[in-house]
């Protein structure tokens, strides 16, 4: 059975899967991950970026962002990694992918799961899983509430 990947925010998402990976270019360390920045995209791609939010002109440039990307991702080494990814996944790893990007809707990782699922692997997307886990915390919650209600209320009768 294959694994899935998880498109994940470093500050939003726990590092749940079998295997977190955090895909940036930086020295900042997160509790959980195991930095990768091999699959990060390069910092001349980065800057470019940020010269594009600068002005004024991302996500209209998303399609440039995404052309250069995918060309680095058949530079040797990131080559590898994205195969060592693939791998690891076939063998049924979950894996969950995460970077600090605040658009997540254009963000590097979405262009590795669409890399990902067009080779027959689910791809689960980090704010679905999110609503979900606040969903099961808020139903503990109210379930947590109604036991000790319940509870008091067995108490005091019993007084």
């Amino acid at each position: 059975m294959k694994g899935q990947l998880y498109l994940y925010h470093v500050d939003k998402d726990p590092p749940d899967k079998d295997i977190n990976l955090l895909a940036i270019v930086t020295n900042r360390i997160a509790p959980g991950w195991v930095s990768v920045p091999q699959l990060s995209p390069s910092e001349k791609l980065i800057k470019k970026r940020e010269q594009w939010l600068w002005e004024r002109k991302w996500p209209r440039k998303w399609p440039d962002f995404v052309k250069q990307y995918r060309e680095e991702l058949k530079q040797p080494l990131k080559e590898t990694y994205i195969k060592h990814l693939l791998k690891r996944l076939n063998e049924g790893n979950n894996i969950a992918f995460a970077c600090y990007c605040a658009d997540e809707k254009h963000c590097h990782k979405q262009i590795i799961g669409e890399w990902v699922s067009d080779r027959g692997i689910a791809v689960v997307q980090g704010k679905d899983e999110r609503r979900q886990r606040k969903e099961l915390l808020y139903q503990r919650e109210n379930n947590n509430i109604k036991q000790l209600t319940i509870e008091t209320v067995a108490k005091d009768g019993e007084q």
